[in-house]
């Protein structure tokens, strides 16, 4: 159908998009919006982890492997095409076993699983290509993007002190980076700091009224700090936003 096509038609452009970036990374790596790029592609990208030869089978939250595999604890991994989670424990060799490893992840697979794909986030790949676009510019706007990316992996892997320090800064390098002061006023709430958190909630709805998620995380601040009626109309504003979104009128 034609949904299919356009489907298609969009990861088809995305993928030449990505080849252009990356051929021109080939021809000035220090080009800091060509690292932008690419680092916010590596943000959402998945890395398949190769397994061939080697088994993996998965038992509620239980993963066993026939190889040592490099998982941390906080790392996001995906399981197979859809179960997606965080390792919980770091992968140890069982006992009286030289081919056996295990580790645990935070959430229970519903039935069993062998010979599942593993696959993960490369954040450190995404974190250095932030660091190299910061220090090849100058310019405070681009500055300001490699500092937000900065956070959005520190916050991906539960780093929050160092997330809330990079949203930070990347929002006094550009107070109009509504993702960056949209963040900070996740983690004001993280800190309990409501006050300051409904402050930063309120310059990203100053900035763009129509963002369902700022109105809905402006009402839920607002929620703890007692002002129900405010709290109720800017709720209201994030259903109103997003009819469809059954999950819009839990909040």
């Amino acid at each position: 159908g034609r949904g299919g096509d356009m489907d298609r038609e969009g990861r088809t452009l995305t993928e030449n998009a990505i080849k252009n970036i990356s051929l021109a990374n080939m021809y000035d790596n220090s080009n800091a919006m060509v690292q932008i790029h690419l680092a916010n592609h590596y943000f959402w990208k998945w890395s398949e982890v190769p397994t061939s030869g080697w088994t993996v089978s998965i038992k509620g939250n239980t993963v066993t492997t026939s190889e040592h595999v490099d998982f941390y604890p906080g790392d996001e991994i995906r399981i197979g095409m859809d179960f997606a989670t965080y390792v919980r424990t770091e992968p140890e060799c069982l006992p009286g076993s030289s081919s056996s490893y295990r580790f645990t992840v935070r959430d229970r697979l519903p039935t069993p699983l062998d010979g599942a794909t593993l696959w993960r986030k490369d954040y450190e790949r995404v974190h250095d290509m932030a660091r190299v676009a910061y220090n090849s510019t100058s310019v405070p706007e681009i500055q300001s993007e490699a500092l937000y990316l900065t956070g959005r992996v520190y916050h991906a892997t539960g780093d929050y002190e160092n997330a809330f320090k990079s949203f930070r800064a990347a929002v006094e390098k550009q107070p109009s980076l509504t993702p960056a002061r949209y963040a900070l006023a996740q983690l004001h709430c993280h800190r309990g700091e409501y006050e300051e958190a409904l402050a930063a909630a309120e310059e990203v709805c100053k900035t763009r009224d129509d963002l369902a998620d700022a109105q809905a995380l402006r009402g839920l601040i607002l929620a703890r700090l007692k002002r129900r009626t405010q709290a109720l109309g800017c709720l209201s504003r994030a259903a109103e936003l997003t009819p469809y979104d059954p999950d819009a009128y839990l909040w």
